[in-house]
């Protein structure tokens, strides 16, 4: 019996040993930066077709780390509807001429690749790019306010030239070369200017009515302008403020009251001039005082008020532009050459629609 008790706990000792597997599976390296591809296209490059399908797939793979800006040249095809002048200017940076032959790639400043034979070490050439890490970081706030563009930016841990590009996504349009929809396409220089790390900018512009100013969003990157490397790039999203305020159908055309003294109440003559798209009363309200009391009195109509509540009422019969004639008594000998006076405008009918509007008052002596 002890012979075979020994024999059974060998047997399940033997059965139950197993080696330790020590080896790992392999890791795919990730992206530590963005890159930044930017690719001179043109709707008549048949090949242009295809380089823009694999970014596509290579967008979908690294959305997080992957940018990419399409320049529309005039090659092959001088007619392609994307291309403006602007693009010139990238082209002038990087040495290039306008006859660029298509597709043209810059990865980050400094990869170059021509036409589409490399296209299967283009991503290879991204994960070199993008596993190096973050040199800086470039911070900021884009809005498109009544057609104006409003971008302000900071850079931070970098220096170099500063540039930003709006780009336009989802456009739609039949090519010669078989695309039909078009992202990320350059639309125009916001910035380029030179920065240093802790710089803040602010620039204005106006926006093209014809883009679709939901599908934009704004490119920035900072490069070195002698050896074109990338150091950091991101991209801003814009904020597109519908400006929901109707234009009053009224206004109040006069710019500035000029006034002669005439006799011993220098009484002066002055034309308020005021442009309406409906009939009816109006108010014309002074709310703030000249310098040195300088009218005792505005009369309109045969009626006077005090300088310090004036307020008067004109009259729309029809629609349309109308002088109506104030008249200034100017007792004083004192008064000064010029200043400003704020006047309002507002129908007797809907005292919450306002007018207001700063006049010039010049005296000729």
């Amino acid at each position: 019996m002890k012979k075979l008790k020994i024999f059974v706990i060998l047997a399940v000792l033997g059965f139950g040993c197993k080696k330790k597997d020590t080896t790992t599976e392999p890791t795919t390296p990730q992206p530590q930066r963005v890159v930044l591809f930017e690719v001179f296209t043109n709707t008549g490059c048949i090949p242009c077709k295809e380089a823009a399908e694999h970014l596509d797939s290579m967008m979908s793979k690294y959305s997080d780390y992957l940018r990419i800006i399409n320049y529309h040249v005039k090659t092959p095809d001088p007619n392609d509807p994307f291309y403006n002048s602007e693009v010139d200017n990238r082209l002038n940076f990087y040495g290039l001429s306008g006859n660029v032959a298509t597709p043209y790639l810059i990865f980050d400043g400094t990869v170059v690749n021509q036409g589409i034979s490399n296209m299967d070490n283009w991503e290879t050439q991204f994960m070199n790019l993008a596993k190096e890490g973050e040199k800086g970081d470039i911070s900021g706030y884009c809005e498109i306010k009544n057609d104006t563009i409003h971008l302000s930016l900071k850079v931070t841990g970098v220096q170099g030239k500063l540039f930003a590009m709006i780009i336009e996504s989802s456009i739609d349009f039949n090519a010669p070369n078989g695309e039909s929809v078009f992202d990320y396409v350059f639309r125009k220089y916001v910035m380029d200017t030179i920065c240093s790390t802790g710089d803040s900018f602010y620039i204005e512009g106006l926006a093209d009515t014809s883009w679709n100013y939901n599908n934009l969003s704004i490119v920035t990157f900072v490069q070195d302008g002698s050896t074109k490397e990338i150091y950091v790039t991101r991209e801003l999203s814009i904020n597109v403020i519908q400006d929901t305020t109707q234009p009053l159908p009224f206004s109040l055309e006069t710019d500035s009251l000029v006034y002669k003294r005439r006799g011993d109440q220098f009484p002066v003559i002055c034309e308020f001039i005021v442009n309406s798209q409906i009939q009816g009363s109006f108010y014309v309200r002074k709310i703030d005082n000249l310098p040195q009391n300088w009218f005792s009195n505005f009369c309109y109509n045969g009626s006077c008020f005090p300088p310090d509540s004036i307020i008067f009422k004109i009259e729309f019969r029809s629609p349309g532009i109308d002088t109506f004639t104030l008249d200034i008594f100017d007792d004083t000998s004192t008064t000064p050459d010029s200043g400003t006076v704020k006047v309002q405008l507002f129908p007797v009918t809907d005292t919450t629609l306002k007018i207001e509007k700063e006049i010039k008052v010049i005296r000729i002596p």
